[in-house]
């Protein structure tokens, strides 16, 4: 029985290396021992992270996502780029489980942010990191082309297993869905410095009807051409007087 329970947790630790890797990367032997320990019983389920700069901890759920995105939005600080203006107004368009927004809150300490994301357990941990933080305003919700509601549906089957990101939205019920335009009028905002758009291939829909865009003035976008093509054609058509520069994943438009 012995044997057979230890072949288990090697296969488990295996299947899940990569994952380990980034934590081991991210957080440290802490977060190994962490994630081990996970792997075997079940807890710890959540962690959190104290990091120079960074106002106040982080909440990480172990055997998720979460570590990979807190490496690509604080160690590589992926959406981070220079402006000659300082940023008051910040959307953060699949806002996950918040690192970005906490970026954000702690990069432009005066700046409002609006932090949208429409899966639940995300919106929970959005809500735990970003509680302390009276400028970051959280929503439940989808942003999308029309106001109504879409349809919430999970990831790749990989990322059922071992994460929190990769939701993706099509048209349907049970999950509420706003435009930007009425984002805006609901918190109170005339104009967006800096919108973040992460959307899984949603941003293809978000783009064929944005009379916003002119009220924005960066835009930071994951374009998922590789699952959905189209999504850069969408995107490139409705902001043809910014100039385009590529980081990473991430396509910077600037006005």
């Amino acid at each position: 029985m012995a044997v057979s329970s230890a072949c288990f947790l090697v296969k488990r630790i295996n299947t899940h290396r990569k994952n380990i890797r980034i934590y081991l990367e991210t957080l440290g032997f802490r977060g190994i021992l962490a994630t081990v320990s996970n792997l075997i019983s079940g807890h710890p389920k959540h962690m959190s992270l104290i990091v120079e700069g960074v106002q106040h901890p982080l909440f990480l759920r172990l055997a998720t996502s979460d570590a990979e995105v807190y490496r690509d939005i604080f160690l590589r600080q992926e959406y981070h780029f220079p402006t000659s203006f300082s940023p008051r107004t910040v959307v953060d368009v699949g806002a996950n489980c918040g690192m970005t927004s906490v970026f954000y809150a702690n990069l432009y300490p005066e700046a409002t942010i609006v932090a949208i994301e429409p899966e639940t357990s995300n919106y929970e941990a959005l809500v735990k990191n970003t509680c302390a933080y009276p400028n970051i305003i959280p929503i439940h919700g989808a942003l999308w082309s029309t106001d109504g509601e879409v349809e919430l549906f999970p990831p790749w089957p990989y990322w059922k297993r071992w994460g929190k990101w990769g939701f993706r939205v099509r048209k349907g019920n049970g999950c509420r869905a706003v435009t930007l335009t009425t984002l805006m009028r609901e918190v109170g905002i005339e104009a967006v410095d800096i919108l973040k758009i992460d959307v899984e291939g949603a941003e293809r829909e978000i783009f064929s009807n944005c009379d916003w865009i002119d009220k924005v003035k960066l835009l930071a976008i994951e374009l998922h051409d590789r699952e959905y093509p189209g999504c850069s054609e969408a995107v490139d058509a409705a902001v043809k007087r910014y100039q385009k520069s590529q980081r990473g994943l991430i396509t910077f438009y600037i006005r």
